[in-house]
């Protein structure tokens, strides 16, 4: 059960102001239903939308991540490729899916894991 007195996160108004998204009731992120924010290519999960359970929390953090990875240009996610480099054919297959997606997980996990 989550608590009627629940506010946001300290710091959440400067994220925002930061990221240029709206602030909604509460101070919270303003969310759409598709849980993405007011600037295109930014989505929310979590308290950072309003108070919410850990499940729901897990289930919009997988949403936010598979739609912003649906941004990114996996071509820009293989090694030794500079953007708008040429490839010829045999290497213009690169990393499997998969192996792009752990690359993209890992980056994530570093950029959290920063912790100012």
């Amino acid at each position: 059960m989550l608590g009627a007195d629940a506010r946001a996160p300290d710091g959440l108004s400067e994220l925002a102001d930061i990221l240029e998204v709206d602030v909604g009731s509460g101070g919270f992120i303003a969310v759409r239903e598709d849980g993405a924010a007011s600037r295109p290519g930014v989505y929310v999960a979590g308290s950072a939308g309003g108070p919410c359970a850990i499940e729901r929390t897990l289930e919009q953090t997988q949403a936010a991540a598979v739609a912003a990875l649906s941004h990114l240009d996996p071509r820009l996610l293989r090694t030794g490729v500079a953007a708008g480099e040429h490839q010829d054919a045999e290497s213009a297959s690169g990393p499997s899916e998969s192996d792009l997606r752990a690359r993209i997980e890992r980056a994530l996990f570093a950029i959290l894991d920063r912790g100012d």
